[in-house]
């Protein structure tokens, strides 16, 4: 126990850091971070949502009062007793939410405040403890470029330490896959696109009916096939993309020398060249549009979170809390 704490001890810039984590369930209690009313606020200006709310079960039946919707008379009930009764629903107590966070090798990267898979970390657990705090069920699926683990959905403050060290395991792991002793081993991972695809499969089987999904990710890799298993969870479930992003994805820097690596390459670049800047511009605006395709004609929601600002000034302002 001793070890893997101290594991989870970094610099919360770098790998996620347990007890910033922990330190996210003030803040989740003033984000509505899993209301239908958030993917709609989302979709505003854009397309029609197709969020599903909560359900309504039925409480009680019982005597009419003045005031009751005049809809929900029972009017067997009323008949057979010559008294007016009405029937009582209550909102659903819980609604499944299943987190999909992605820890990548691509993940790891960040020019400002923190790396993709911190902001990926802190999004995860914002939405877990906004879950259970609201008396859900939470679950959640992480996955690298070789392993995934399942954590149930449940609704239980155990539940949500379990999905906060796990997040803290993968990121020690990707931050060791990147170290140049660990480089090697790179060599054997699968593209990030063949891995994504089939974690989203595995979530279709993991998830029933009227579920929230929040994919956390940067989307590397995405196709047509993406959107198609994106398609498929819609059925019958809701989903959100957090979408995760860097500056520096978006444009090179004016000037200096630039090294890049993948973990198993390195190359040197010259920021300064005109036609290079152009062009990495022009891939990464390329690369948006076909991610902004697929999810604007399946009616999917995106919240795009920056590396370069807090995570939760960025909720604040884009769910106008």
């Amino acid at each position: 126990m001793a070890a893997s704490e101290s594991l989870h001890q970094h610099d919360h810039k770098t790998v996620a850091n347990l007890q910033a984590l922990i330190k996210l369930q003030y803040p989740a209690r003033r984000l509505p971070l899993t209301d239908y009313q958030m993917v709609n606020s989302l979709m505003v200006g854009r397309h029609r949502s197709r969020a599903r709310g909560r359900g309504m079960d039925f409480e009680e039946l019982r005597h009419y009062r003045v005031g009751d919707d005049i809809r929900q008379m029972d009017w067997k009930v009323t008949n057979r007793t010559r008294k007016p009764h009405v029937r009582i629903y209550s909102e659903e107590r819980e609604r499944p939410v299943i987190l999909v966070v992605d820890q990548r090798a691509g993940m790891f990267f960040g020019s400002r405040r923190m790396m993709k898979s911190v902001v990926a970390a802190e999004m995860a657990a914002l939405l877990a403890w906004h879950v259970v705090d609201r008396g859900d069920r939470v679950g959640m699926l992480v996955f690298n470029d070789q392993h995934s683990t399942e954590v149930r959905p449940a609704n239980r403050q155990s539940q949500i330490l379990q999905i906060l060290n796990r997040l803290c395991d993968y990121g020690d792991k990707l931050k060791r896959s990147v170290t140049a002793e660990q480089r090697p081993a790179l060599a054997s991972l699968d593209d990030n696109g063949n891995r994504l695809n089939p974690m989203l499969a595995k979530v279709r089987k993991l998830v029933g009916h009227d579920a929230l999904i929040h994919l956390v990710s940067d989307l590397e890799g995405a196709n047509d096939e993406t959107g198609q298993r994106l398609s498929q969870l819609m059925q019958h479930n809701n989903v959100v993309i957090d979408f995760i992003h860097d500056p520096l994805e978006q444009a090179l820097p004016q000037q200096g020398n630039l090294a890049l690596s993948d973990g198993r390459f390195q190359v040197e670049l010259d920021a300064a060249d005109q036609d290079l800047q152009q062009k990495y511009s022009r891939d990464f605006a390329a690369r948006m549009n076909r991610i902004q395709s697929f999810l604007k004609t399946r009616n999917i929601p995106v919240l795009p979170l920056t590396t370069a600002q807090p995570l939760e000034s960025q909720l604040f302002q884009m769910l106008g809390v």
